[in-house]
């Protein structure tokens, strides 16, 4: 199945190329840059195939996951990830909160 095809000497990408079943189903088509082409010329002329070639020209997007807000109780926490939420609720490093015992970090956190 092609992936890329030239109509009147304009080049198009066809963005559902997979959802294809043949060749009379509808197509998306979205026109390349004259750097697309470009890309995709050099990379046809080192063998790639266009499946390949469309990867790098049209990466699929990033879709981040949801963030999602945990509750845990302060007792489940270790002293470096209660260093780590003091830290990150203050903004600022704070080395010497490694010296400090559980116990009083447990107590900043909780006064912050």
């Amino acid at each position: 199945m092609r992936c890329f095809m030239e109509i009147k000497g304009r080049w198009y990408a066809l963005m559902n190329w997979q959802a294809r079943a043949g060749r009379t189903d509808n197509v998306v088509l979205r026109p390349m840059t004259a750097r697309d082409v470009e890309m995709y010329r050099s990379m046809k002329e080192d063998g790639f195939i266009e499946a390949a070639i469309f990867a790098q020209l049209y990466p699929p997007p990033f879709n981040a996951a949801p963030v999602q807000d945990v509750v845990l109780p302060v007792a489940l926490l270790n002293k470096s990830q209660l260093i780590y939420l003091i830290e990150n609720k203050l903004r600022v490093c704070l080395p010497s909160l490694k010296k400090m015992d559980r116990e009083d970090l447990v107590t900043l956190l909780g006064r912050l």
